[in-house]
C-alpha cells in the first residue's frame, strides 16, 4: 500500500498518534479519522499499515488513500498478532516509538487505548500510560486528568491500590510536592483561575474519628498554596460526596481529587462515559487520549462511539495553533 505523505517527508510533525492495542478500537478510529480528514495537517501515525488498510476496507469498502501531509510510521504486525501477548507487545512498540518521536519533536501526543492485561502477558511491567511516561521522563511528574467543556478533574495519586492512598497522604513532603506540581502545571493555561480540592476521608474528616489527613496535611498546605499562587482561588478540602452531588464543581475551573475513582467516577457519570479527554499534565509535551478503553465489543459490532476521540483531535487542533496554545477549552 502506498502512502502519500506530502512533498517534504522531513517536515516536523504537528501531532504524533500512537495506534493503541491492535485488537482494540485504535485502528478503527484511525481509519475513521482518515476517511473524515480529521487529523491536523502533518500528523504522524505510529501503527501497522496492514491493520489500518484492513479497517479502511472493512468500513468503507475501498483501499486507503492518505491525502496531504499525513504520514504513517509503519510498525509491521508480524507473527500471530492476535495472540494476547503479541498484541500487547505490538501496542507497546507503537507507544514507545510514538513517545520517542514526540519527545524529539516536542509536539503533542495522542495515544489510543491499550489493554493492560495484554501488557502484563507481554511481560510489560507498567500498569498504564502514566507509569510508562514516568519511566521515560524520570525528572517529570506525569499527572492524570480528564476534561470535557467546563468539567476538568485531576487525580492527585496515580494507578495505585486504594489501601496505599493513605500511605501516600501520610507523606507530607510527597503531598506538598505533588500538589505544587499540579498547580504549577495548571497555571500554564490562562483559563485556569478557580481550583477546588476535595477531601480524602468521609465528610473531609470533619472529626478526627473520620480521618486526620485533611486537618494535618491538606488544610495547612492549601493555605501555603494560596500564598504561593496569589492570582488563583484555591479552596478546600470539600466533602467529596456533597461537592459532586450538589453541583459545587460548577463554581470551579478544575477539581483536584485524592485518588483515581474519586476523580474519574463522577467525571464519567457526568459525561455518561462517552465524552471527554484524558490529559497527562507534567510532560514536556501535551498528551491526550480518549477516556474509554479498547471497546472491543463495540468494535465487533461496528457500533463505536467516536465522541471522545473526536474531542481529543479538536483539543489538539486548538492547542497547536499559536493563539490557543495556552488554553484547554
Amino acid at each position: 500500500m502506498k502512502i502519500k505523505v506530502g512533498r517534504d517527508e522531513s517536515a516536523k510533525p504537528s501531532v504524533i498518534v500512537s495506534g493503541g492495542d491492535p485488537l482494540g478500537v485504535g485502528p478503527y478510529l484511525i481509519a475513521f479519522a482518515l476517511q473524515k480528514s480529521l487529523f491536523p495537517e502533518n500528523t504522524w501515525i505510529v501503527i501497522s499499515r496492514e491493520i489500518v488498510d484492513y479497517w479502511f476496507k472493512e468500513l468503507y469498502g475501498q483501499a486507503l488513500h492518505t491525502l496531504g501531509s499525513i504520514k504513517i510510521i509503519d510498525v509491521p504486525l508480524g507473527g500471530d498478532w492476535q495472540e494476547p501477548a503479541t498484541a500487547g507487545h505490538i501496542s507497546f512498540k507503537y507507544l514507545s516509538k510514538a513517545t520517542e518521536s514526540a519527545k524529539i519533536c516536542q509536539v503533542p501526543l495522542l495515544t489510543l487505548p491499550i489493554n493492560k492485561e495484554r501488557w502484563e502477558k507481554a511481560g510489560i511491567s507498567f500498569p498504564g500510560h502514566t507509569e510508562f511516561f514516568r519511566h521515560v521522563f524520570p525528572n517529570a511528574d506525569p499527572i492524570m486528568a480528564m476534561k470535557h467543556k467546563d468539567l476538568f478533574v485531576v487525580a492527585i495519586t496515580d494507578h495505585i491500590p486504594l489501601r496505599k492512598v493513605i500511605d501516600f497522604f501520610n507523606q507530607r513532603e510527597w503531598v506538598e510536592s505533588r500538589l505544587r506540581n499540579i498547580i504549577s502545571e495548571l497555571v500554564k493555561f490562562s483559563n485556569i483561575r478557580k481550583i477546588a480540592i476535595t477531601g480524602l476521608n468521609p465528610h473531609a474528616g470533619e472529626t478526627p474519628s473520620l480521618g486526620i489527613e485533611e486537618a494535618t496535611v491538606l488544610k495547612p498546605f492549601i493555605g501555603k498554596l494560596k500564598e504561593e499562587f496569589p492570582t488563583l482561588r484555591i479552596e478546600g478540602p470539600f466533602p467529596a460526596d456533597s461537592f459532586w452531588g450538589m453541583g459545587k464543581w460548577k463554581d470551579f475551573d478544575v477539581v483536584l481529587a485524592p485518588y483515581h475513582d474519586q476523580a474519574f467516577v463522577p467525571f464519567k457519570l457526568l459525561v455518561e462515559g462517552k465524552k471527554g479527554v484524558h490529559i497527562t499534565l507534567g510532560l514536556p509535551f501535551l498528551r491526550v487520549s480518549p477516556i474509554h478503553g479498547t471497546a472491543e465489543e463495540a468494535v465487533k459490532s461496528r457500533n463505536v462511539n467516536v465522541d471522545s476521540f473526536v474531542e481529543c483531535i479538536d483539543l489538539l487542533k486548538k492547542h497547536t495553533t499559536t493563539s490557543n496554545r495556552n488554553q484547554l477549552r
